[in-house]
């Protein structure tokens, strides 16, 4: 219960967060922000479907996690998925550090180079721990350290971050996608639903934030 809604309070603030970036990038750039916010719209509506719809015997597997446990009804694609959706969520934040300051060790501000250099790792600790002791309370804690990155801390003024920075000093928006990224993957993993369906969002963000790595760093686009 409590699990769920952290969930459904982070899915709230993703929803916020992402959607004022959707709208300030399609103000700057519409060819560009149309597919960025066909993606948040399908990361939004994943999420809520996972938190509200009903499980049922056709889904891979029940609340219980049985994908994860040694049965001999056990395939490489109930197996599969859980491990992918957590190894998704550390990903999700690192792909965000990497779009913010790239290979660099060190953050736009003290805040960001604790989240990139030290809580990143400590969430992917917690992936592992969840994937060898399938421990609820392991989701739960990982839940919970999915919010800390939100503080503000960003301190690059970009068409994501400059509404912020002029409001608050620091913008939340950096790791709104690793947020979202564990909203969905959580709220699959500890409800057993949408789990193919999750898979395809998570490495869509993931892989959409790696591209805007390499083009924003390297090609200096589109930014």
């Amino acid at each position: 219960m409590i699990q769920r809604l952290l969930l459904v309070v982070g899915l709230g603030l993703a929803a916020l967060l992402l959607g004022k970036f959707a709208i300030d990038f399609l103000a700057q750039d519409l060819l560009l922000g149309a597919p960025f916010v066909v993606l948040v719209l399908a990361t939004l509506i994943t999420g809520a479907t996972n938190l509200f719809k009903r499980s049922s015997p056709a889904d891979d597997v029940s609340g219980e996690d049985v994908a994860l446990k040694t049965t001999p009804k056990l395939t490489w694609r109930t197996a599969a998925a859980p491990i992918l959706l957590v190894a998704a969520i550390p990903l999700g934040f690192l792909t965000s550090s990497l779009d913010c300051t790239g290979l660099s060790l060190s953050g736009c501000s003290h805040f960001c180079t604790f989240v990139k250099d030290i809580w990143v790792p400590m969430i992917a600790l917690g992936g592992i721990a969840y994937l060898v002791t399938r421990s609820r309370a392991v989701l739960l804690v990982m839940t919970a350290m999915s919010f800390l990155p939100l503080v503000p801390n960003c301190v690059c003024y970009n068409v994501a971050n400059a509404w912020w920075i002029d409001h608050m000093g620091a913008s939340p928006e950096c790791y709104s996608w690793g947020l979202a990224v564990s909203v969905v993957s959580l709220s699959s993993v500890t409800r057993g639903v949408n789990r193919w369906a999750s898979v395809v969002i998570c490495y869509a963000i993931i892989g959409g934030a790696s591209a805007f790595f390499v083009g924003h760093h390297y090609f200096h686009f589109p930014w």
